[in-house]
């Protein structure tokens, strides 16, 4: 469905967009990234897992292929990640705050034998480094306030290359029209929820 080089497609929330809460740890995404130099006064949401069903939509919309590397922003214990390239084949970078999330990701892709590259960096750290280069599709589930500091990179990584893409769960990405909306699918269906595709000008 994404064809346009620079479309952007955002998951308005839903009770089916998220999987069960992940562990229970003492600190939180705000301290961990405070650890990491990160702006105390920033908007650091907690990791919630993605439910299986609502990954494979999520790959289906942004037309994921085996040439593909895909990056998420804020990917927890890389559940999402790891569904992703089993579905597509294709390669995966992410990057957390929370080490410890990052060490169950790590067990997870080895176990799994997986291409996927994990950073213990702070979102707008690692977006200036060459790992993230590497990306081609975007998969972002953050709060409004942290995509609106991130605008500006993800503006230029839409820029970056010809079919570069993004996908906004939940949360629209300031600055990026809207061009098309996906109404919700029914309580009661298999699929998940609605959808809205955002084309810049």
């Amino acid at each position: 469905l994404l064809q346009d080089r620079s479309a952007v497609c955002l998951v308005q929330h839903s009770s089916l967009m998220f999987g069960p809460p992940s562990p229970p740890f003492k600190k939180g995404p705000r301290e961990h990234a405070i650890d990491l130099g990160g702006d105390a006064t920033a908007n650091y949401a907690p990791f919630v897992p993605c439910p299986q069903r609502q990954v494979a939509r999520l790959v289906g919309l942004a037309s994921v292929t085996c040439d593909d590397v895909v990056c998420d922003l804020g990917c927890g214990d890389a559940g999402a990640l790891c569904e992703i390239t089993r579905l597509t084949g294709c390669s995966g970078l992410g990057c957390d705050v929370d080490s410890r999330l990052l060490e169950l990701g790590r067990s997870r892709i080895a176990a799994q034998k997986l291409n996927i590259d994990l950073s213990h960096q702070l979102i707008e750290v690692y977006m200036q480094s060459e790992r993230f280069k590497r990306a081609t599709v975007l998969f972002v589930a953050l709060e409004t306030g942290m995509l609106a500091q991130l605008a500006p990179e993800l503006d230029s990584f839409l820029d970056a290359a010809p079919g570069n893409r993004i996908l906004s769960q939940r949360f629209q990405v300031p600055g990026l029209e809207c061009n098309m909306q996906i109404p919700d699918c029914p309580h009661d269906a298999d699929d998940c929820t609605a959808e809205s595709q955002y084309f810049p000008s």
